[in-house]
């Protein structure tokens, strides 16, 4: 995976439509896995694109049930 294929945290919640503060609560209840963390205590987390890509179109799909 390269850096290309990560997306931060703002990315995630314009993705999925929620706010910034959803995707970092998520985390911490782990319904979302971050692919990693950058260095330190105020490290940001990041998201694999392709995972969050499929969630969203595993939302989508559910709507149109």
């Amino acid at each position: 995976m390269s850096t290309s294929d990560l997306l931060a945290t703002s990315d995630v919640a314009e993705r999925l439509g929620i706010d910034r503060r959803t995707v970092l609560q998520r985390v911490s209840t782990g319904r979302l896995t971050p692919a990693g963390k950058l260095p330190g205590p105020r490290g940001a987390y990041l998201f694999d694109a392709e995972q969050i890509d499929a969630l969203v179109a595993e939302r989508a799909a559910e709507v149109t049930r």
